[in-house]
């Protein structure tokens, strides 16, 4: 069956995300290339949206910066995409995959309050121990207890490389 339906992203065409707006896909930037009420000509389109993502609002519709360059470039836009370096205004094509919602939890930062240090480590009262514990397909799966929260940092990280592979993510100590 032949599809003759163009691709959109919420409703609009490449064409229309470009006729005023000059977007730079390699730094994930769009400026205004037509004067607009409130936008100079020039200036980098957009506002911070209160997650951290930069939004920009176009015929009553917000979308969300990462989106569009995502668009752009691939001509589709998935339901999730992972910014690589976790940093969600670096729009750069480079730092933007697609993924599923499994793989985009898989790369983030360590919880605010964690209070163990590690990813996947926390005490264990009744044990006096430190656990390490992955969340795999939604199931939490036990990897031990250990003396240091260090050791059960490691086995979360040994078994996380495994399971994540490229959606691994690294916390800096």
């Amino acid at each position: 069956m032949e599809n003759n339906m163009k691709e959109t992203l919420k409703g609009f065409t490449k064409a229309e995300l470009t006729e005023n707006i000059d977007w730079n896909l390699d730094t994930g930037v769009g400026v205004w290339i037509k004067a607009r009420r409130g936008c100079k000509l020039g200036a980098e389109v957009g506002a911070y949206h209160s997650q951290g993502y930069r939004h920009i609002k176009i015929k009553g519709k917000n979308l969300r910066v990462h989106r569009i360059i995502y668009f752009l470039t691939h001509g589709h836009c998935p339901k999730y995409i992972d910014h690589i370096n976790q940093i969600k205004d670096d729009n750069r094509i480079d730092n933007l995959r697609g993924c599923t919602q499994q793989e985009n939890l898989r790369n983030r930062r360590i919880a605010k309050n964690n209070k163990s240090g590690y990813k996947g480590v926390c005490w264990n009262k009744q044990r006096n121990k430190w656990r390490a514990q992955i969340r795999i397909n939604g199931k939490s799966i036990h990897l031990g207890y250990f003396g240091c929260p260090k050791e059960a940092s490691e086995a979360y990280e040994t078994r996380a490389k495994i399971e994540f592979g490229e959606f691994y993510k690294e916390e800096k100590s």
